[in-house]
């Protein structure tokens, strides 16, 4: 589902509420590196593997009945609200719709300052949102709605410098939580809906100059392939002599081919390559553009130092049905036939499976069943359960004391009607034709199995956080966030925030306590209660 939204917030740049007394040390590369022990939230991801795991055991399977808000923050902008907040030396980072950033307390959720853009006019296919932001050498990270990258200064939220990373009058957004990596700092473009080049760059962290840029549609990429099924052998009913007749007219499609990327990479840093994934191609209507459409909807491995593409792995060739490599890879250890270990990257794709591919060669290692439905309610239409169903942009978290992964997704009872609009973005069009649920899953990495599976009435769009206290937490669009057993799926805790819980959950230490905080403010595309809060859970005795 498209629309278009104007864009034209009228503020200014962040000032300090008041004098703010600690003095926040300068998050190096080397915290970010070693992020995967730190028991604060350095990254969108937690670490540069994308676990979403956090250290932590305070708050545990026998007191976390006992949970209880710390604090509420309304940011005075209700909107679809998908941060995930950072968490360094005492304070929280988070962005909110319309791309405000707010540093808080911590602690006791007292504002220390907000920076308030001045937005230009953009075309967005899914509501105001921003996903977060990065931190490190003393500067605060956010990519804009109007396709521009700031950089604020940490301690008072003053724009030190921004740059323009493409024409938002082109369709050109940015959604996703950039990454800081070395002395770089990476964020991807969305847009895909609207006719864009899909692409991923670095900048300097000192004063914004582009280093390298990879874009996701080529002249190369989309010449001469055209594959009759999936890598996982399902059919896809293509006539590929008709389209290898049509693709000299079409052999410029690449320039608009979309392939947006608004999810946050995962890195490694031994092997010097970052991971993305990559989105839909443009337009909707694949007469127009003949051929796989290479390295859209993919997962792609590139070098960290010029972009150079390694290798791409394509989830959907020539995607018909808006089936997105739309969730962040995530970075973890798997065990061949011979028990012996393999570094993998995997990917929770909307066509409901979980790829696993070698690190090193992008092959396929495995897949397993991430969003699976009863087959009486599989709906009959090729490509269900729709693009609001499966997976979408939801990251995934990884239980790394069992090796498991935890994966949010839904079934919806939505069906595909192929209509052939020439003047439209798409050709396709959804019919409803049932109602739907939520899936939390729990997947075996290494035998790629399902250990347990909840349903949730009312759907679950944002993503999971998984802690060292053996918890999983998970927020529903009916407006509660709950904790499960890792171990079990059963559910321990929840509690109601009265707007739809629409964003990943993070877990941080502050002053010798263990928090977990949580965006609440719904999201249009999955039709919850709209809100405005961030909301800070701890023990009571804290």
């Amino acid at each position: 589902m498209s629309s278009a939204l104007l864009c034209s917030l009228c503020a200014c740049s962040g000032q300090p509420n008041d004098t703010y007394t600690t003095d926040p040390s300068t998050l190096t590369f080397d915290d970010l590196r070693d992020a995967a022990a730190s028991t604060e939230w350095l990254s969108y991801g937690h670490d540069f593997e994308n676990s979403r795991f956090a250290p932590l055991k305070e708050v545990n399977t026998q007191n976390v009945a006992a949970l209880a808000p710390g604090y509420l923050v309304q940011t005075g902008l209700a909107a679809g609200f998908e941060d995930s907040p950072l968490a360094s030396n005492g304070i929280l980072y988070v962005s909110t719709p319309f791309d405000q950033v707010m540093a808080i307390d911590a602690r006791t959720g007292r504002e220390i300052w907000r920076y308030r853009p001045r937005l230009r006019s953009a075309t967005l296919c899914c509501g105001p949102t921003n996903r977060g932001v990065a931190v490190a050498e003393g500067l605060v990270f956010i990519g804009r709605l109007d396709a521009t990258l700031v950089a604020l200064d940490q301690d008072s939220g003053q724009v030190v410098w921004q740059t323009k990373v493409a024409d938002p009058a082109s369709h050109y957004s940015i959604t996703m939580a950039p990454i800081v990596y070395q002395d770089e700092v990476l964020v991807g473009v969305a847009g895909g809906e609207f006719g864009i080049r899909g692409f991923i760059a670095a900048f300097a962290l000192d004063d914004g100059r582009e280093r390298w840029r990879w874009y996701s549609t080529d002249d190369h990429s989309w010449r001469d392939s055209f594959s009759p099924r999936t890598p996982l052998g399902e059919d896809l009913h293509r006539d590929l002599a008709a389209e290898r007749h049509k693709f000299p007219r079409s052999a410029s499609a690449w320039r608009r081919g979309g392939g947006a990327i608004w999810s946050t990479p995962a890195i490694d840093v031994d092997r010097k390559t970052v991971y993305l994934s990559t989105g839909n191609p443009w337009p909707g209507d694949g007469e127009q553009r003949p051929g796989d459409n290479r390295n859209t909807d993919s997962i792609v491995a590139l070098d960290d130092g010029t972009g150079r593409l390694r290798w791409a792995f394509q989830e959907v060739p020539h995607d018909l049905w808006d089936d997105d490599a739309a969730s962040p890879p995530f970075l973890f250890t798997t065990r061949g036939p011979d028990d012996r270990p393999i570094a993998s990257v995997g990917e929770v794709g909307k066509t409901g499976w979980l790829y696993i591919l070698n690190r090193d060669t992008g092959a396929l290692i495995g897949h397993a069943v991430a969003v699976d439905a009863p087959a009486d309610e599989q709906p009959p239409v090729t490509g269900e359960p729709g693009t609001g169903g499966r997976t979408t942009w939801s990251p995934v978290a990884v239980e790394r004391d069992l090796n498991v992964a935890i994966i949010v997704g839904n079934h919806f009872g939505e069906g595909h009607r192929r209509r052939h609009h020439r003047r439209r973005d798409t050709a396709t069009d959804l019919d409803e034709i049932g109602t739907g649920y939520g899936l939390v899953t729990c997947v075996d990495l290494t035998r790629r199995t399902i250990l347990w599976q909840n349903r949730v009435a009312d759907g679950v769009v944002g993503g999971a956080l998984a802690t060292a206290g053996g918890l999983d937490f998970v927020g529903e669009s009916s407006g509660y966030i709950d904790a499960f057993a890792a171990d079990t799926g059963r559910l321990l805790w929840h509690f109601q925030l009265g707007a739809g819980v629409n964003a990943p959950p993070v877990a941080f230490a502050a002053g010798g306590n263990e928090y977990v905080a949580v965006a609440a403010g719904g999201n249009t595309q999955a039709h919850s209660a709209i809100g405005d809060t961030l909301a800070v859970f701890h023990l009571p005795h804290q």
